[in-house]
């Protein structure tokens, strides 16, 4: 007996936690050695703080690797926290026809933005708004929260592709590939 309404909603947003919970402990572990490496820290520091007090680098390193860390999974559990919303309202709806069944696509594309806007601003606000860009190599940061972002608005298409309900997969653009049949 399938699944309705609040039940399966609950089911498809557990599902997505699957991808995205290894997807955080990947990205924290990523973050957690990269972090260990002396490039991660500022030219600046790394002459200034090096040169006077060797040790202190470690200490550097260690804020900088906590910092990575804590951004890397606020910033999955926001991508997962839209996705998740839009789960909730697909597998809550009832499509009756075949503009009702891609008439969630317009919402599908706004969380996608959002997820962008949300981790991008997140990135920027935890990174450097905070001072923690003026101790860390700024390609660096650069390159780790461009890849966050678009690791992670490939984790949001692959969880709304996958688990979103076969009647509403054609509001997910290429979701009809993951249908149960392949129907299109």
């Amino acid at each position: 007996m399938a699944q309705t309404g609040g039940g399966q909603a609950l089911m498809n947003v557990g599902k997505a936690l699957l991808l995205y919970a290894p997807a955080a402990a990947l990205g924290w572990a990523v973050m957690l050695l990269l972090a260990r490496s002396e490039g991660v820290l500022s030219a600046e520091v790394r002459n200034t703080v090096g040169l006077e007090n060797p040790a202190m680098l470690e200490s550097y390193r260690a804020e900088a690797a906590g910092a990575l860390a804590g951004w890397i999974l606020a910033t999955v559990g926001l991508a997962f926290l839209l996705a998740a919303a839009f789960l909730v309202v697909v597998s809550l709806a009832r499509p009756r026809t075949p503009a009702e069944e891609s008439g969630a696509g317009g919402l599908w594309w706004g969380l996608l933005i959002g997820t962008a806007a949300l981790v991008g601003g997140w990135s920027w606000w935890t990174l450097a708004a905070q001072g923690a860009a003026t101790d860390l190599n700024g390609l660096w940061i650069g390159s780790a929260a461009l890849a966050a972002v678009l690791l992670l608005l490939l984790a949001y298409w692959l969880s709304t592709a996958w688990f979103t309900p076969d009647g509403m997969k054609p509001s997910v653009p290429g979701g009809w590939r993951f249908a149960r049949g392949g129907r299109r």
